[in-house]
């Protein structure tokens, strides 16, 4: 491989296309384990941050893994490009917070002159 190329220029390559995360592995894989993990990670998508959630997936494959199956060669490989967490407010709520107080601040700023 050429400087440049892999697994992270392929997920380099995902958000720049516009995917805000990718999820992938970083060697071949057992399907069943995968798939496992792949499950836990979208149940717990849906009330975590998509990183814990994997972390979740991971934690929880672990649990109930077989014997064998544990080692890290099953489920290490499996991480996250992304950001760390949802935002937890709209945007419009965040801008709106910033105009309120850019008002209130100005008001003060005009009293204190007089």
């Amino acid at each position: 491989m050429g400087n440049g190329e892999g697994l992270m220029s392929l997920s380099l390559a995902f958000t720049l296309a516009g995917a805000k995360s990718v999820v992938q592995h970083m060697w071949e894989a057992d399907d069943e384990t995968s798939g496992q993990i792949a499950i836990r990670y979208y149940k717990g998508k849906k009330r975590l941050p998509e990183s814990e959630a994997l972390q979740q997936g991971k934690l929880k494959y672990l649990k109930k893994a077989p014997a064998g199956k544990d080692h890290p060669h099953y489920w290490a490989g499996v991480v996250y490009y992304g950001s760390r967490s949802k935002p937890t407010h709209p945007v419009w709520i965040i801008l709106l917070g910033g105009f309120i107080i850019l008002i209130i601040g100005w008001g003060v700023w005009k009293n204190y002159r007089r």
